[in-house]
C-alpha cells in the first residue's frame, strides 16, 4: 500500500486502494484461522483465494505493481492447496 500512496494515480484509485486493503485483512484473518485450526477454514481460505486473484488482477492493471500481484497470486494457491488437503478423498 505505501507504494500505492507514493505512486499516486490508478494505484490510488479507491476501489483499488480497499481491494488492497481487504486481501491484505483477509490473508491474515486467514491465518489466524489456520494458526487455531478453526473448523471453518475451509471457507475462510476460499474467501481469500478469491479476493487475492481479483486484488492480483487490479495490481496488475495498475501498473509496476508485479511483486504485489505476485505474492497475492502466492497467497491465492496457498490457500487453494489447504482446501484441496482437507478433501477427504475416497479410495
Amino acid at each position: 500500500m505505501s507504494h500505492s500512496q507514493e505512486s499516486g494515480g490508478p494505484h490510488l484509485e479507491a476501489g483499488h486502494f480497499r481491494l488492497m486493503i481487504d486481501c491484505a485483512a483477509i490473508s491474515q484473518f486467514c491465518a489466524d484461522f489456520m494458526l487455531r485450526g478453526s473448523h471453518f477454514l475451509d471457507q475462510t481460505c476460499q474467501l481469500c483465494a478469491a479476493i487475492c486473484d481479483v486484488c492480483a488482477q487490479g495490481c496488475e492493471q495498475a501498473g509496476g505493481m508485479a511483486d504485489a500481484a505476485q505474492s497475492c497470486r502466492r497467497c491465492a494457491e496457498s490457500c487453494r492447496q489447504v482446501i484441496e488437503s482437507m478433501v477427504v478423498k475416497l479410495p
